[in-house]
C-alpha cells in the first residue's frame, strides 16, 4: 500500500504560472475521440487526449482552429481531464457515403454507400481543468463558460457529438511536488515514479485502469508530433499513484497531461 507525501520541490519551475485553473463539466449524449491507428471498425479514446481538450477550449472562446494548437501549446497552457461518471460504450453501424462521386452531391443520387461499426462513449461527462498563462484568454474563457456561452459549437470528438457545459469556477491551483496522491484525473505514465525510485501505482480491488496511448501534440495539419501513454480508472475512481509532479485545483489532485 501506498503511504506518504514529500513535499519536495516541483522538477519543473511553477513560479510563472498562475495560482488559479478554470475548472468546468462538459457533457453529451455520445463521444468519439477516434483512435487514429483504428481504420475497419474504429475505436474511441477513453477520455479527450490534450488535442481535443484544446479544441473545446477553442470553440468556446473562438479560437481560430489553425491556431488552436499554438495558442493552447504546452508552455502555455497546462490541460487535464477527469471522468465524472464511468466509462460506457457503445457500438453503432455508421453509414458512410462516398462524396468523390460528382452524383453524391445530388440527392437520392449516391450510390456507394458503408455502413461502418464505430466505437462511441455513451452518455459521457468530463471535468476539464485548465491552467493558462494568458491572463486574457483565461478570463475571456471564464466570461464564456459563465455565460453558458460559446463562439463555436463545442463537441465530442465528432461534429455531430454535440455539448453541453456548465463552468464549476476558477479554482485555486497549488503544485504540490512529488509524492503520493489521489489522482482524479487521466495520469500520464510517464509522470508515475515506478520502483526502484518510487513506488508506482496502488493497482486496487474493485477499480478497473485501461491504459492507452494518445496524442498529445500535433501540428497546424493535425499530425501526431508527440504521443503519450496515459492510465484511467474507467469507473470514475481515483488512482492513487506515486507521481514526480502533482497539483491541488480546488479539492482535486491531478496530474497535467
Amino acid at each position: 500500500m501506498l503511504t506518504g507525501w514529500s513535499m519536495s520541490s516541483s522538477r519543473f519551475d511553477v513560479s510563472s504560472w498562475p495560482d488559479h485553473a478554470v475548472v468546468f463539466e462538459i457533457w453529451g449524449d455520445y463521444a468519439c475521440f477516434r483512435r487514429f491507428y483504428t481504420t475497419r471498425s474504429p475505436l474511441t479514446f477513453p477520455v479527450p487526449p490534450r488535442p481535443a481538450l484544446a479544441g473545446m477550449l477553442g470553440s468556446i472562446v473562438g479560437t481560430d482552429k489553425g491556431q488552436v494548437a499554438r495558442v493552447f501549446a504546452g508552455e502555455m497552457a497546462r490541460l487535464s481531464v477527469a471522468l465524472v461518471a464511468p466509462l460506457k460504450t457503445i457500438r453503432l453501424g455508421i453509414n458512410w457515403v462516398d462524396t468523390k462521386e460528382p452524383s453524391a452531391l445530388r440527392v437520392g443520387l449516391v450510390s456507394q454507400r458503408t455502413q461502418i461499426n464505430i466505437e462511441f462513449l455513451k452518455e459521457p461527462r468530463f471535468r476539464v481543468y485548465a491552467l493558462l498563462k494568458d491572463e486574457r484568454l483565461r478570463a475571456d474563457l471564464s466570461h464564456m463558460l459563465r455565460e453558458h456561452s460559446s463562439v463555436y459549437t463545442p463537441c465530442l470528438g465528432m461534429s455531430e457529438m454535440l455539448a453541453d457545459f456548465a463552468w464549476l469556477g476558477d479554482w485555486e491551483a497549488e503544485p504540490l511536488g512529488a509524492g503520493v496522491i489521489d489522482v482524479a484525473t487521466a495520469l500520464p505514465v510517464a509522470a508515475v515514479v515506478w520502483p526502484e525510485e518510487g513506488q508506482g501505482v496502488a493497482f486496487e480491488d474493485g477499480q478497473h485502469y485501461d491504459r492507452k496511448k494518445v496524442p498529445r501534440v500535433l501540428d497546424d495539419d493535425r499530425a501526431v508530433l508527440e504521443w503519450q501513454d496515459i492510465l484511467v480508472e474507467t469507473s470514475a475512481k481515483t488512482i492513487r499513484a506515486h507521481v514526480a509532479e502533482g497539483w491541488r485545483v480546488g479539492n482535486d489532485h491531478l496530474v497535467w497531461l
